[in-house]
């Protein structure tokens, strides 16, 4: 790779390196006397707290501290909110609130001109910044605004620290001092003036250098599947014998099981998977013929039959270890019993780790539950069902949270036999262990902005909210 990367280095240099320069003469460093901001004079201050979770004092220092703020033009007044319950949208606390109390800061579609909003929702925790939208325009407040996000996580350490007061000034210093304004705009053009001198190098280098490089990605990518087609040809070599001289054993053990452990849709998976390792024959007879001294070009032209095959032996190896679980269970063997009560443990320390109140609660009741249950006991399987179903229970109200929280489409699905996070009790009372949502969460949250603005009433001032 680094031999391809040099190439095509050298000869989008030679080509582009000309351009660049050019590029440079032609466009004048910017000056930062022509972003300065224009400050605003006489910024008023309200001070919104209408559940009383700040203090005298804690509004004395808010007013203070505004006075060390530059305000930038148009802001003509600064509004901070407090909410120690909100909506699950906290636009919607802050549009109602201002119509029940304040209506000449905000109109029909947009906020009063000159206003700032900066404030933070304790339940569920959200900061948010909004205002008038020539205050959005101009301070780059407005939902795409890389200045507006940035502003608005200035807010979150000092309320997670629980100093509101501290978390608030920082959002509002950020997003409307002329000063900081003026720096960041500044930052702007000369990183604009930077990528358009890149860019038109880039331009006229990048057909010289891209031939190469492409060519060269190309060889590099056929030979990795290759090396990847001879390794995995010889795990298959030795596993789908073993695995098809096996299947009966599995297919009856699996058949064997009935306890309430295993439901229909168990049964389904491991059936749709024994029928896909059948059906492989021919197409592992297809590269049956190949050896250590076989071509590249053979190897390449059986890669993808190849992978299919290692994929289904590395699924009927995993579900046949997960039928084993499932047998050792329901047979009384006491060391599998306790290593399952020990894998639904961690499941519910987890989930108490993650939770508060109520679910945090349930979940430390459930852990010493599942302390008490003995492994050698012989009610063990009704006590460990009624474990599985109340985890059921503790895990869905979390999920259901999280998804709403997430704006999630789908819920975790439950692991299937033939794969890893699979254990005993999944699909009992539709039982999908902890890590499995925690793990679906991970990747809803990722998908998500970071910065929203979700009004449900229509409502469309400019800024946004992000949840902490």
């Amino acid at each position: 790779m680094k031999k391809i990367l040099a190439a095509s280095a050298a000869a989008a240099l030679l080509v582009g390196g000309g351009t660049a320069f050019g590029v440079a003469t032609l466009a004048a460093s910017p000056e930062q006397a022509d972003y300065s901001v224009e400050r605003s004079a006489d910024v008023k201050v309200e001070i919104m707290d209408p559940e009383d979770v700040l203090n005298p004092d804690d509004e004395a220092r808010m007013r203070r501290d505004v006075e060390r703020i530059h305000f930038a033009a148009p802001v003509k007044q600064l509004n901070y909110l407090v909410f120690k319950k909100n909506k699950d949208e906290v636009e919607d606390s802050v549009e109602e609130y201002l119509r029940d109390n304040h209506p000449d800061l905000i109109g029909d579609d947009h906020f009063t001109d000159g206003q700032l909003f900066v404030g933070v929702g304790l339940d569920p925790r959200q900061a948010f910044i909004f205002a008038g939208n020539d205050v959005g325009k101009d301070l780059s407040l407005e939902l795409e605004d890389g200045h507006l996000e940035d502003a608005i996580e200035e807010i979150k350490p000092g309320v997670k620290a629980g100093n509101i007061p501290a978390g608030l000034f920082a959002g509002a210093d950020y997003a409307a001092d002329a000063d900081k304004v003026s720096e960041e705009l500044y930052s702007d053009a000369k990183a604009n003036r930077g990528l358009g001198i890149g860019f038109g190098g880039f331009g006229a280098g990048a057909a010289a250098g891209g031939i190469v490089a492409a060519v060269g990605a190309t060889r590099r990518r056929k030979a990795q599947r290759i090396a990847t087609a001879r390794e995995d040809w010889k795990y298959v070599s030795r596993a789908y014998g073993d695995i098809a001289q096996r299947l009966n054993a599995i297919d009856v053990r699996a058949h064997s099981l009935q306890s309430a452990l295993v439901d229909a849709r168990m049964r389904e998976e491991w059936e749709q998977l024994r029928d896909e390792f059948l059906n492989l024959d021919d197409k592992v007879s297809a590269f049956a013929s190949l050896n250590e001294q076989s071509s590249d070009e053979e190897f390449e032209q059986a890669a993808s039959g190849i992978e299919e095959a290692k994929s289904i032996c590395d699924r009927v190896d995993t579900a046949e270890h997960n039928i084993d679980r499932l047998y050792a269970v329901e047979h009384a063997d006491v060391n599998a019993r306790r290593k399952e009560l020990y894998e639904l443990r961690k499941d519910l320390i987890e989930a108490r780790t993650e939770s508060t109140g109520g679910v945090a609660e349930e979940a430390s009741r459930l852990i010493a539950v599942s302390e008490e249950i003995d492994a050698a006991a012989p009610e063990f399987m009704d006590r460990y069902l009624e474990l599985v179903e109340r985890a059921a229970t503790l895990f869905g109200q979390i999920q259901t949270q999280l998804q709403k929280e997430n704006e999630a489409d789908e819920l975790a699905a439950r692991p299937r036999i033939d794969e890893s996070s699979f254990y005993p009790g999944v699909g009992y009372h539709g039982f999908v262990p902890f890590m499995a949502i925690s793990s679906w969460n991970s990747a809803s949250v990722a998908s998500l902005p970071n910065v929203s603005s979700n009004f449900s009433s229509g409502f469309s001032g400019a800024g946004g909210a992000s949840s902490f």
